[in-house]
């Protein structure tokens, strides 16, 4: 038995559920390809275009302490142009990453 399952609707769109998240998006083989998002405990966590499973090019990161990232990534890690906006200290950083 897989421990992912993989929904495929007709206009491309794939649902892929595994035990430690959801990926809902374009896909190509199970592996995400496109623009998604994926979902933990009914939260998204991460968004943007994917290649070959990874975040690349423009993104948002939801990280587990609250912060959020918004930018460039390459390979699922910040890697640009981008805004970190870290809401409990009621701030964010413009910068590269």
């Amino acid at each position: 038995m897989s421990d992912y399952h993989n929904f495929c609707f007709s206009n491309g769109i794939s649902v892929i559920k595994r035990p430690e998240n959801t990926y809902i998006g374009y896909s190509r083989f199970s592996v995400p390809q496109g623009m998604g998002c994926f979902y933990k405990n009914y939260r998204i966590y991460s968004k943007g275009i994917f290649s070959n499973g990874f975040l690349n090019e423009m993104c948002t990161i939801m990280q587990e302490n609250g912060d959020i990232y918004e930018g460039i990534c390459k390979n699922d890690q910040l890697s640009g142009e981008g805004v970190l906006f870290k809401p409990r200290e009621n701030s964010f950083f413009y910068g590269y990453f």
